[in-house]
């Protein structure tokens, strides 16, 4: 459910489901990224993290009123946080 090393923390789950929300596929959006369907799909699984110019572009995609939902959460930054402590 969360990203780190050396990309974006995020709530993998909640991205798919704003994905989902908004009726778009993972086609489109790696289109319109820039990835391959198979990095997009690794990505939103969690296998690979995106990097921040790709979360900028879900962002502006999804059209997200309140991004740090998904990215930058403070309840995943706190769980990581308390796993290397």
């Amino acid at each position: 459910m969360q990203q780190k090393n050396g990309g974006v923390i995020m709530d993998n789950l909640k991205l798919k489901g704003k994905i989902v929300e908004k009726g778009l596929s993972q086609t489109f959006l790696a289109e319109k990224m820039g990835l391959s369907i198979q990095s997009l799909n690794g990505k939103l699984n969690g296998r690979f993290c995106f990097t921040i110019p790709e979360a900028m572009i879900l962002i502006e995609i999804l059209n997200l009123e309140n991004p740090a939902e998904i990215f930058f959460n403070q309840n995943i930054s706190n769980m990581q946080q308390n796993k290397t402590d």
